[in-house]
Order: structure tokens, then sequence, then C-alpha cells
């Protein structure tokens, strides 16, 4: 098996969260039992995160699912525990059903007070005899699609009214955010912590969810292993353990054993990334970098970095682009030299230049390549070279390329990157890396793997080049692509995060990305 699977987290569709509640339920385990053990670890988180409630007041909105008893069930154990409790429910008493009608029956009997809000007001929901100093929200659950429908919208604003002067805390989800996508329906509760369960869902991590979730708390309860193995969710959450997989250097290694890469690319007037690429190569710990470029730049290119070396490459009389299909003659004998390519930082998008992009797709020896930049413009021009590509191919495209892939083969970039990612993957036999503020790694029958960090440093000219050159790197010291895509990914990642110590407000430079990563490798490897 894959060891990414061991060593990431599941990552649930509300659909496939479903099934595990239902299985569980199957299994023996009743959904009293399932929706106590979540109220009580949202208590938890609670409790950590504002101390004992004794004595606070704290108002509770219960919806009319499942979410909805889990405000139940919570509101009975803060009501023992000494808060003041008042609770808002939105569905009449005897219409409630199921788990739901339990944990009701049973906040009732511990006196709980309760007010159905049957047509809700701003006076009614802003009591100036009863100031919250807590909020709970368990109005609406991750099944939540399309835009909520009344009473919904009032209660989520008279929520985020408050939070200004209340702590305002989740259950599961903020209500009001799609559990799948993490958009608002159009608005949503602005929680400052969320507890969910089981796993994070696909719209808890989503980057533009933070302003929704705030701090998100993973709590277990109780849903068999048995049961998350036999039906595995189709996404996995990317996290340091992945830091396990990197290789440490052997005492007698040198630079000829740690990986030679080539970086291809560059053109008149775009030297620069090639260099950034090559920079995050060997910041990523390649051995050898050599940068394969047009003749006319490469004193342009050894000024910016002696440390690469560089391979000139001469084009045929009438190219004006710097590349065509005659530079190839040139690079071809020094191909079984390198352990991995990199195609595309700089390239340029001369019409000289689809020759030679076109041959380099058709030559079977080449070694594994990260397809990226220009390349994938010409990649998308001709979408007939993706099944040209070998299972030891990666592409990187970013979400304008990702959108000129897929229209290229015909098709429409949608909503859901889960999504995209595998109708692009599903034409290609390699490893598809769709960049973003949240990255998704696709590749064969795997899951997806999502990496969730989000490093507003990283929004910067250049900071792709450098990702393509670390990945080129992570290949050539022999990764299996699919690793070597995701450890890359989180690397680059994690730079673009420790940059924000010295860079909060941003304003850093790729290089410095490229510059961060042994720091990254030495502060978070576990090793």
């Amino acid at each position: 098996m894959n060891p990414l699977r061991n060593i990431t987290a599941a990552l649930c569709t509300p659909a496939e969260m479903a099934r595990w509640d239902r299985e569980a339920m199957a299994f023996g385990i009743p959904g009293e039992m399932l929706m106590e053990n979540a109220s009580r670890e949202a208590l938890h988180v609670l409790l950590e995160e504002t101390g004992d409630p004794a004595g606070k007041r704290i108002l509770l909105f219960a919806g009319h699912g499942n979410n909805g008893g889990d405000a139940f069930c919570m509101a009975r154990h803060l009501h023992d525990q000494g808060a003041h409790v008042r609770l808002y429910h939105t569905k009449p008493p005897h219409a409630h059903t199921g788990e739901t009608a339990f944990h009701m029956k049973l906040a009732q009997q511990a006196g709980v007070p309760m007010q159905f809000l049957d047509m809700p007001s701003q006076e009614l929901l802003h009591d100036p005899h009863f100031e919250p100093d807590i909020v709970v929200d368990g109005l609406l659950g991750t099944g939540l699609t399309g835009e909520m429908r009344p009473p919904f919208p009032l209660l989520v604003r008279a929520i985020n009214a408050l939070r200004h002067r209340a702590f305002v805390f989740a259950i599961d989800i903020p209500s009001g955010l799609d559990g799948h996508t993490g958009r608002p329906c159009p608005d949503a509760v602005r929680a400052h912590a969320t507890a969910t369960f089981a796993a994070v869902k696909t719209g808890l991590a989503m980057p533009a969810a933070r302003e929704y979730t705030g701090r998100l708390h993973v709590r277990h309860i109780g849903i068999p292993r048995q049961i998350k193995d036999r039906y595995p969710a189709g996404q996995r959450r990317m996290g340091r353990a992945m830091f396990r997989l990197l290789r440490q250097p052997a005492a007698a290694l040198h630079k000829g054993t740690a990986g030679h890469v080539c970086i291809i690319g560059g053109s008149p007037g775009m030297s620069g990334a090639p260099a950034l690429a090559a920079m995050g190569a060997l910041r990523a710990g390649a051995g050898l970098v050599t940068i394969a470029c047009p003749g006319a730049i490469v004193q342009e290119l050894k000024s910016q970095l002696p440390e690469a070396m560089c391979l000139g490459l001469t084009a045929g009389a009438t190219c004006s682009g710097g590349w065509d299909e005659g530079c190839l003659d040139a690079l071809r004998e020094h191909l079984p030299r390198f352990d991995a390519l990199v195609v595309g930082p700089g390239l340029g998008r001369h019409p000289d230049t689809e020759a030679f992009v076109r041959v380099l797709h058709l030559l079977g020896d080449r070694p594994p390549t990260v397809w990226d930049a220009d390349a994938l413009f010409w990649i998308a021009r001709n979408p007939d070279w993706l099944n040209r590509h070998t299972p030891a191919d990666v592409l990187t495209p970013h979400p304008g390329e990702l959108a000129r892939l897929l229209q290229g083969c015909g098709l429409e970039m949608g909503e859901d990157r889960f999504i995209n990612a595998r109708t692009l993957r599903a034409r290609l036999p390699g490893v598809l890396v769709a960049k973003d503020a949240g990255t998704v790694v696709v590749s064969g029958d795997e899951p997806a793997y999502y990496c969730d960090v989000a490093a507003p440093c990283l929004a910067t000219g250049g900071s792709g080049d450098v990702l393509a050159g670390c990945l080129g790197a992570l290949m050539g010291l022999g990764h299996p692509p699919l690793e070597a895509a995701c450890l890359a990914v989180l690397l680059h990642a994690e730079a673009g995060r420790l940059l924000e110590t010295d860079y909060p407000y941003r304003g850093n430079l790729a290089r410095e990305i490229a510059d961060a990563l042994p720091r990254v490798m030495k502060e978070l490897s576990p090793c």
C-alpha cells in the first residue's frame, strides 16, 4: 500500500460522512450514543476554548436535524455544569424524530429552558435581559446544499451580530457553510472555533472557510475503524507526518548520487523562471542542477545562479523564439545524465516552441518529467499529447492553466476542485498537481491528496517555478512521482507559512521561498 495513506488523515465529503454514520448504526452503535459522544466532545472543545462554564450565560441555537440534536444534548451538559442556559429551536417539539427527539426530551427533563422560534424577530433574538457570554451554533449541519431558507438567514445574522461581545462556537460546521465546497450559502456563521466529528469535511478544509470556522478541532465519536477502512474517504489531508518520508542523506552521499535535475526553459527576456526553478531544486537537496536553455541567455543565467550549470542549445537559423525541434538534437545526448526533468519555466509561447515540446513528449526514454508553466500552454493547445505522458510524469497547473487544459479537452471547469482535478487526471497516465490556495494531488486509483496550508507569502511571481524545481529534486532523489508531488507541495506550502514570521504582510521574494525549504526540512522533519 502507498505509505501516504497511513500518514495522512481522512478528508470526507458530507455524503461519505453520512455513510459512516449509517454504517456505525448498522454495526450496532445506537444513533443516540453517537450524538451523545459528539456533544460531549464538543463540550470538551468549548471548555478548552472558554474555561469553566459555571455561571456563564450560554445561548444555544438548535436546528431541524441532527445538528440540532447535538445542540439539545450539549445544552443539557452545560446546564448540568452550572451554566445559565437558554436554547432556541426552529422546529416544534412534537415534530422532532429519532435521536434528536430523544435528546430534546432529555434536555427538557433536565430543566433546560427552551423556546420554539415560530416567527423569530430581532427583538426576540436580542433580549437585553440575557446578554450571552457564549453562543453555540447548532442550526445547520454539513448536508446543506443551495441557499438557506427562512428563518435561517435571519438566525445566522443574529449570531454574527453577537460575535463581537460573545464567543461563537459551531457544532460540526458553521451554519450556512456548504460542507462540500466551503462556500457560504450565501452567508454563514462566523465562529471563533468549530468542533467537527470523526474527520474534517472537504468544505471545512478549504482556505476560504477559515474566516467562518475559526480554530478547527477534530474529535472522534466512536465510529469503528473497521467501517472507515471498509468505506474509505476519497480524499486524504496532508500533514506534517508526511515529512517522515523524507530520505535522510547517507554519510557517503556526494553530488553525483544526490540527483541531477535538468531545468528545460528560459527564453529571451524570461531567464528568471528557470533560475528560480533551479534554486528550488538545489534548496530541496538536488546534488546537481543543469539549466538547458537557448544559447543566447546562458551568460545571463550563469550570472544569476552560479551554482547551476548551463547547457546552451542552438535553434535553427530561422527560429526567433529560442526553441525549436532542432534544440532537441543537442539535448538528446545529455538526457541519460539526468534523473529528472522540469520542462516549462520561461519556455515562452513563440510558435516555434510548439515543435520542441511536441518532440520532447514523443521521447520514450526520457527521465521522470515535471511539466509546468509554458509547457502546459502547449499541452492545452494539443490535448492529444496528454496520453503520451508516462506514469512518471507530473503536471502542475495553477487554476488558469487547469481551466485551459480542461477546455482543450472539451471540458468545463466547475466549482469542485476535486472533481476538476480528477476529470483532467483521467486523461493522462501520470500525476496531476492542481495548484491553488489549497492544492489537490491526484494519481490513478489513489485518493485525492489535499494540502490545506494556505500561505499568502506564496502569492508572488516565481513561486510556482520554485515548486516545480523542488518537485524535480525529490523525483531525482528517487521518490516515486506521487510521493514526490505530495512532499513538494507540503514543503513549499510550509516554506510559505514559515516566511509569515518575517513577512506578515507579504513582500517576500520567490527566491526566499526556495531559501526557506531547508529550514522547513530541519524544523518540521521528525528525524
